[in-house]
């Protein structure tokens, strides 16, 4: 995994070969069996990603934060994952991820596409980051990380895996882990495994 750390217009990195090839390979069978691919309606798709990838992109994950020095701490942050796909000619709009999104990473998994555009604190376009098949783009979240994506000038879908490190509420999760557990003990036939 090579890290390149950029920081115009605001801190960000790139990174190539985030997967090897075999386990790229491996991650684009999530693609092949969401339910169809998005080309119209809906413009943007968010679907799960199967178990066996997760434990990749989560392995892979920590790596990268490491190599960014970033201490994650797994009793006030959480790893998440998803595959996303955007249809051909679609634009997201300009954002800055939620509070609670921590670090953000978007692993490219189409051949071609285009990267995420940036953006300055007044929402003026700066620039695009690079296209890195089985590699990708992010950043640690602040005020002032706008930013967008599009497929414009594209014929396929373009497809990504969104991960991020989120805030957790310890609170919250104890009760809803709390919930969960009294759910399983007042039905224990509905117990997993």
């Amino acid at each position: 995994m090579e890290v390149i750390n950029i920081e115009t217009p605001w801190p960000h990195f790139e990174v190539k070969h985030f997967l090897t090839a075999d386990e790229c390979s491996l991650v684009k069978e999530n693609f092949k069996v969401a339910d169809t691919p998005c080309d119209s309606k809906p413009i943007t798709k968010h679907f799960a990603i199967k178990l066996r990838d997760y434990k990749i992109m989560e392995s892979r994950f920590m790596e990268l934060l490491d190599q960014l020095d970033f201490n994650f701490d797994k009793d006030t942050m959480k790893f998440t994952c998803m595959c996303h796909q955007l249809a051909p000619n679609a634009i997201y709009k300009i954002h800055n991820d939620a509070k609670k999104k921590i670090v953000s990473f978007v692993l490219h998994i189409s051949e071609q596409a285009n990267g995420t555009k940036l953006y300055d604190k007044d929402q003026i376009f700066v620039k695009e980051t690079g296209w890195h098949f089985c590699g990708g783009a992010g950043f640690l979240r602040d005020e002032h990380t706008w930013h967008s994506f599009d497929n414009l000038n594209n014929t396929k879908v373009r497809q990504t895996i969104l991960m991020n490190i989120i805030k957790i509420d310890p609170e919250r999760l104890e009760t809803l882990t709390d919930r969960l557990m009294n759910i399983m003990k007042n039905k224990p036939e509905e117990r997993l495994g």
